[in-house]
């Protein structure tokens, strides 16, 4: 008896090890797909520098997160950025002054929906 009690504790274990290990990866994913953003942003007029610093603290918390409970808090909290309204995440485009898109722009938006759809799969 005490055999199977060893061998479901460490099921239990092994278990709670791939749980951590899950939320990580997912984190891990969601933080390539930032660094990307973030590079590009900063790579094209200065006016996009608020979004830049903006998903580079969202990067910093990805990376913060303990648990599955504050990555999925993130997870939220950078998916509101897409429903804000006007101005929000999901309304910027990567263009000049005079309205003519930039070359970086259709990179930015396919970085933008993969990151939304990376967030809501993983919630």
């Amino acid at each position: 008896m005490e055999h199977i009690k060893v061998i479901k504790e460490r099921n239990i274990k092994i278990n709670s090890i791939d749980i951590i290990m899950g939320y990580k990866e997912d984190m891990h994913e969601v933080i390539i797909i930032l660094d990307d953003i973030i590079s590009l942003l900063e790579s094209t007029d200065k006016k996009f520098q608020p979004y830049a610093n903006q998903y580079k603290y969202f990067r910093n918390e990805c990376g913060c997160a303990e648990n599955e409970e504050e990555a999925n808090n993130v997870r939220r909290e950078i998916l509101r950025t897409y429903s804000q309204g006007m101005g929000s995440f999901n309304d910027l485009a990567l263009c000049t002054e005079d309205g003519h898109l930039l070359s970086e722009h259709k990179r930015f938006y396919r970085l933008k929906t993969k990151l939304f759809e990376t967030l809501r799969d993983q919630l």
